[in-house]
């Protein structure tokens, strides 16, 4: 196999994985919303379990895709203990010769606003689950996801390019 079929191997493989992370997290997102059926109403316990853990799940599904860019691409994955605010900061910058900025400042906002919550969530054992602790996260999924859906499929158009 050539270099460059090897490149092109490399390239459509990742954008595979890329396009399957966006899936589930759009997946994750659904659930969210389908479980949040009625606007204005603060939902239940049980709700707000269920709806945290899609939160979770979804900006895993994206954290996964960064990670992976940051490995195969850029060559180095943020480390220590801010390493998955740092990854989000790094996906936002062009890395010379290698790759365009993945997600814009906008994305990533957003997407820090999942990560929070899901910190929240993994972190807060003893906390009950409050809506006016998790509704700005709960606003921000769908954007989020869409934008990063965006940022991403751009993304891949360069490597399909």
């Amino acid at each position: 196999m050539s270099p460059r079929d090897k490149a092109v191997n490399w390239a459509r493989d990742l954008a595979r994985k890329l396009r399957e992370d966006l899936a589930s997290a759009e997946d994750q997102a659904r659930s969210a919303n389908e479980e949040l059926s009625k606007p204005g109403e603060v939902p239940g316990r049980a709700a707000m379990a269920f709806v945290s853990v899609c939160i979770d799940r979804a900006y895993t599904a994206i954290e996964s895709g960064l990670l992976r860019i940051a490995r195969v691409v850029d060559g180095v994955t943020p480390a220590g203990e801010g390493w998955h605010k740092a990854l989000l900061h790094q996906m936002t910058l062009p890395i010379q010769d290698e790759r365009v900025a993945t997600l814009s400042a906008s994305t990533a906002a957003d997407l820090d606003v999942l990560r929070k919550h899901r910190h929240w969530l993994r972190h807060a054992y003893a906390a009950s689950f409050e809506w006016r602790r998790m509704e700005d996260a709960v606003r921000a999924l769908p954007r989020a996801i869409s934008a990063a859906r965006a940022d991403l499929e751009r993304f891949i158009d360069v490597l399909d390019g």
